[in-house]
């Protein structure tokens, strides 16, 4: 709620697009998290306004995943799973790295969800091996969360094992870099 509030303020003075974007990705984001759904949805639209992916991809790349995310959240998948289809798409394009994961991660869940484990699990080792390249290790957690849960609904038991150790070593890691983070 306080990031929320500094977002808010954050609000009344931007002015460029990539920064009301932002701001709005930003906000649809905590919004979510906090499961104020509705919120979520406003502030995912209102970062909508980069028109062309051309212009600033990652402003774009990152609209359209914050949308399917909101329409996911609503349990709307289909329009979820249109969103996250078109940010991968503008991440292909314009080599959009940092949101590729997301956007990946995002429709294997809309996979999941619709019985298809096995697409789940291409997208999720396309989702890990992206955050991997890119020494992204939020990333990387988000993808073998998934990819556990996609192995297990494939009738994959060794394979989700193999990624749930994985996983704890990831999480150990973002342990450890926090704890170094905060070394004087």
């Amino acid at each position: 709620r306080e990031a929320i509030s500094w977002l808010k303020r954050a609000e009344a003075h931007v002015v460029e697009l990539t920064e009301i974007n932002r701001t709005h990705c930003h906000l649809s984001e905590t919004y979510g998290a906090l499961g104020l759904l509705d919120s979520a949805m406003f502030h995912a639209q209102a970062s909508n306004i980069i028109t062309t992916p051309v212009s600033e991809p990652d402003g774009y790349a990152r609209s359209q995943n914050v949308l399917g995310k909101a329409y996911e959240a609503k349990g709307e998948m289909d329009m979820a799973e249109l969103f996250f289809r078109k940010a991968i798409a503008v991440c292909d394009s314009f080599g959009v790295v940092r949101v590729m994961p997301v956007a990946l991660v995002g429709a294997a869940h809309v996979r999941l969800s619709a019985g298809a484990p096995n697409t789940a699990v291409g997208l999720g080792q396309r989702a890990l091996a992206v955050a991997e390249r890119s020494e992204n290790l939020p990333s990387s957690i988000e993808a073998t969360e998934l990819l556990e849960q996609a192995y297990h609904a494939a009738g994959k038991p060794d394979s989700a094992y193999i990624i749930l150790k994985l996983h704890a070593s990831l999480q150990d890691s973002m342990v450890n870099a926090d704890k170094l983070s905060k070394v004087d």
